[in-house]
């Protein structure tokens, strides 16, 4: 797939205007001020104005606002029900004149030129650099404040009547002093930081007519789309943010917002070369953005500390970002199209959605997308950090990188479900129930090298080394077509507190049924309830999900409300209680458990007994071994095999086969009609440089045997990838 329309600016001349960047089909009006040859300056911020336009929702609504905050204005251009000194400051003052000059300068608002609200967008602009807001969060002062000072600036430049010259200066003069430069040093001058820095330079180079600032603006806003083994886009195309730290959402989505309108920016304003910086920004959207949404909404895993604010979830604004992604990249135009169908809820979370398997190698994160359900995976190692708990977010969220699991059909299985979470029982994670401590603010490490996944692009293999708060095990994920099968072994743990492995904690979405041993089947309506099962559960559904328990064990299930407060995870938000009906499962296993496992297998799409019933006829899932040495399951239908090698003391011998591995590795292996074996192999350590694989395999009426040494990949861009080997008559 080419992109016809990849950008990258290495230089603009600025006084010979000499500019051919390909038009962009977009629909907009063109505003400008000044005759019929524009200059560049002109040329981008009339483009900047257009696109500020066509983000107006309903102009009646955005007239009115306009018109209530003006008869509200003070007249020192403040508002009394906003704060402007200690921690409490906000954007609220700056987004109020935003929309005032939105109405001002646009000949649809009933209030265009109004002389009466040009006065109150001058007196909150002069109020704002009077009171010289000075944020303890770095953000604010190098990003929100100057972004949208300088989105104002733009506007009223298409106004009759000008802003006064000397206030016009002194506020693009705050933006050049504390706005910081997208180039320095430190996560401010990575990724999402750097273009969303660069993207109020562009508005002060083309607003003070200065080509080096200009230039320069543009420049680092599309830097972030190559790759980088630091934060921003990785060659697997994760994001990383705040050193290795997983953040497809949020900063992924300030990525997609400063590329797709530095794009749309500079359309009819040429470029120097083309280096596909705008093919990895489809591929990012298309492989990895989209994938983390379900229906309306992300998968928790996705977005960070963002999982304590209220709706974060939620992207049915993200339409907005794919209209101008089918703009700048028309080849696609259909991808995006039936996204946008899906978030606006036009069509199902199903929807246009296509089978693969990723383990993003770089982020320790896995993700298993089909048409009828996506499961996520987020684990942590000794080259990745935990997830944050900064700025006084995601204060619970000890846990979240310890295998945290979600499992999502519609999408709305987790919205806004975190303030009344039980946080030592988050999905897939094996902890210590109870009170946990919270790790620093920042950039903490895992503490487990043999962490990663093996993936034949449609199916895969995750495994995650646990050694944390006190608590090991070897827990594995195979993932198939219509089921993952989560696997548990070596689990010990010290203290006093019960260990637990949870299935899931989500939305009580429906009825919960049950069958026990001797097909005794239950269906349980009234929503709140709670039962202990002593190795007799032998599968549950609830929500669309079925939970099959091969092997029993001492279960838990609670389906009932639930209360909690947003401030308990953010300090920043609100203080009342927040209800809902929540459905919990885990395994128990006990208090300082020795040797623990566990095994259970999630089989989304499933909402009755017959459905549920005839999965488990099929009886394809073969748990091969379950040790705290090898851990290893057979799809029967599929014919596909997938091991994992905790260490090498130990042959795996069923039936059979045998295999013998030089080092811990994951191996997954798919016997051909042919006869030929396909293996995907991948080395979680990421140290690794081969790895031999001795094998003995039926092959039709025979028995073959087979040594296979595999070169694995070592760069830093592609160490933990993995490699794939086809072995035919007996040999490679």
């Amino acid at each position: 797939m080419k992109i016809i329309k990849s950008i990258f600016i290495t230089a603009v001349c600025l006084s010979g205007i000499i500019f051919s960047f390909p038009s962009l089909a977009v629909n907009l009006p063109y505003v400008m001020n000044g005759g019929a040859e524009a200059t560049v300056y002109e040329k981008i911020l009339g483009n900047i104005s257009n696109l500020l336009y066509s983000e107006i929702d309903s102009y009646e609504t955005v007239t009115s606002n306009a018109q209530r905050y003006m008869e509200a204005v003070n007249p020192d251009g403040s508002w009394d029900d906003l704060t402007y000194t200690g921690d409490k400051i906000s954007t609220a003052h700056l987004d109020r004149l935003k929309t005032m000059a939105l109405v001002y300068t646009n000949s649809q608002s009933d209030l265009h030129e109004d002389e009466v609200l040009h006065i109150a967008i001058v007196k909150g602009l002069q109020c704002w650099y009077d009171k010289d807001a000075d944020h303890w969060n770095w953000f604010y002062d190098q990003i929100a404040y100057p972004q949208r000072v300088g989105e104002i600036l733009v506007l009223m430049r298409n106004g009759v009547q000008q802003l006064p010259a000397a206030l016009e200066n002194a506020l693009l003069a705050r933006m050049k002093n504390k706005g910081g430069a997208p180039d320095q040093g430190g996560s401010q001058g990575t990724g999402a930081n750097k273009m969303n820095i660069a993207l109020h330079w562009i508005y002060r180079g083309c607003l003070a007519k200065d080509p080096t600032v200009l230039n320069k603006g543009i420049q680092q806003a599309l830097f972030p789309l190559s790759f980088t083994v630091g934060e921003g886009l990785q060659p697997d195309f994760s994001y990383l943010q705040h050193g290795p730290q997983l953040y497809i959402g949020g900063y992924g989505w300030d990525i997609i917002n400063v590329a797709t309108r530095v794009a749309l920016y500079i359309d009819g304003v040429s470029y120097a070369q083309d280096n596909g910086n705008l093919d990895n920004l489809s591929k990012f959207v298309r492989h990895t953005y989209l994938r983390v949404i379900r229906g309306q909404n992300y998968l928790f895993n996705a977005i960070g500390r963002s999982i304590a604010r209220p709706r974060a979830v939620s992207q049915a604004d993200f339409v907005n970002l794919l209209e101008r992604m089918k703009a700048i990249d028309p080849s696609n135009a259909s991808v995006y199209r039936s996204a946008i169908a899906r978030l606006n809820n036009s069509q199902p979370a199903n929807s246009g959605v296509e089978a693969a398997h990723t383990h993003y190698y770089r982020a320790d994160y896995t993700l298993q997308t089909k048409p009828g359900y996506t499961v996520e995976l987020r684990t942590v190692s000794d080259r990745t950090f935990r997830n944050e708990n900064g700025n006084g977010e995601n204060l619970e969220g000890y846990f979240l990188s310890d295998g945290a699991t979600s499992i999502a059909v519609t999408g709305t299985e987790y919205y806004d479900v975190f303030p009344v979470w039980d946080w030592s029982m988050i999905p897939g994670v094996t902890a210590r129930k109870g009170t946990m401590v919270r790790p620093r603010q920042w950039g903490t490490y895992g503490t487990t090298s043999f962490v990663g996944g093996v993936s034949d692009s449609i199916r895969g293999v995750s495994v995650y080394d646990l050694d944390n708060n006190s608590t090991t095990a070897k827990k594995s994920w195979f993932f198939f077509d219509d089921e993952v099968v989560c696997l548990g072994a070596g689990i010990h743990a010290t203290g006093t507190e019960e260990v637990v492995t949870t299935l899931n904690q989500c939305l009580l979405q429906s009825n919960v049924i049950t069958s026990t041993v001797g097909n005794v089947v239950q269906t349980y309506s009234n929503g709140n309830f709670g039962s202990d099962y002593d190795n007799n559960l032998e599968w549950v559904i609830q929500g669309n999900v079925g939970y099959v328990l091969p092997h029993g064990g001492d279960v838990g299930l609670r389906a009932k409300e639930q209360t909690g407060k947003w401030s308990t995870i953010n300090s920043g938000r609100f203080d009342a209680d927040v209800t809902k009906d929540v459905f919990t499962l885990w395994l128990k296993h006990g208090v300082a458990p020795t040797n623990a496992k566990y095994a259970y297998i999630i089989v989304p799409n499933v909402q009755d007994t017959s459905q549920i019933q005839d999965y488990l006829a099929k009886d394809n899932v073969q748990i091969l071994k379950n040790e705290a040495d090898i851990q290893a399951v057979r799809h029967k239908e599929l014919n596909l095999y997938g091991f994992v090698f905790h260490d090498t003391t130990s042959l795996f011998d069923y039936g059979d086969i045998q295999i013998e591995v030089s080092d811990p590795c994951l191996l997954m292996v798919h016997p051909l009609p042919s006869g030929e074996l396909r293996l995907h192999v991948a080395d979680p350590t990421k140290s690794l440089a081969r790895v031999s694989i001795k094998m003995t395999w039926p092959r039709f009426t025979e028995r073959i045997e087979v040594h296979v040494d595999l070169e694995l990949p070592t760069t830093v861009e592609t160490a933990g990838k993995s490699v794939v080997a086809y072995i035919t008559n007996h040999r490679l």
